[in-house]
């Protein structure tokens, strides 16, 4: 498949491996229940047993990481689609495991002592994913799996690309709010609403759009 070279494969297997030797060597250094959930004052609200703590960052992210590579392309039905922006969708993958593998780093730092402020290095690390957002909704085209997915805009060709033009430009302000509450944590949760009304307003957005369309088309 397109971008699946020796090197690429190479860099995954080693990334995965070093995720889970890193979790070999952490478990017998966790406390019996470690801390995995904060608040946005990064304070432990959640905690969870040893194995199940040390086992969720590279078990999750290896699931990810076969669902991203490998069966979405295998079962996209608009495969050629998927293939027109490829090496945008392969570089927000590869940002989204390297995230969850940066979460997983910071879990186990916490919870061996060291000091340090979760609330910031989330708002810090979402800011740059939802960054990573700008060109692949920019470049995306209509499939089942990527960008912003709704009955109108996977009606429309034309509708899905005014959509992911208005999404990439708007993305930018929800990605500015968390890299602010990397600052002001206090702001996580301005930023958690940003997210959600960003989504919903492009839904909405999608569906005018879709019957102003059809409407002119009738007229």
């Amino acid at each position: 498949m397109k971008g699946f070279t020796k090197r690429f494969y190479l860099a995954l297997g080693v990334y995965l491996l070093a995720l889970w030797l890193v979790a070999l060597w952490a478990y017998p250094r966790m406390p019996a229940h470690m801390v995995t959930h904060w608040d946005w004052q990064g304070q432990p609200d959640d905690w969870m047993p040893r194995l199940w703590g040390v086992l969720l960052g590279p078990g999750m992210t290896t699931f990810l990481a076969a669902l991203l590579f490998f069966v979405v392309p295998a079962i996209e039905p608009w495969r050629r689609n998927l293939m027109a922006f490829w090496d945008f969708y392969v570089r927000f993958a590869w940002a989204v495991l390297v995230f969850l593998g940066a979460m997983y780093g910071v879990t186990l730092a916490w919870n061996l002592g060291y000091p340090v402020r979760i609330e910031r290095v989330v708002g810090l690390a979402l800011g740059l994913l939802f960054l990573m957002l700008v060109p692949l909704l920019r470049q995306a085209r209509p499939n089942w799996f990527v960008g912003i997915r709704t009955p109108w805009t996977l009606a429309s060709p034309w509708v899905w690309r005014r959509v992911h033009d208005v999404a990439a430009r708007t993305v930018v302000g929800v990605a500015a709010l968390y890299l602010a509450a990397a600052l002001w944590p206090v702001l996580l949760w301005a930023a958690l609403a940003a997210t959600l009304l960003w989504a919903f307003g492009l839904m909405v957005y999608s569906y005018l759009l879709y019957r102003s369309r059809q409407q002119a088309m009738e007229g």
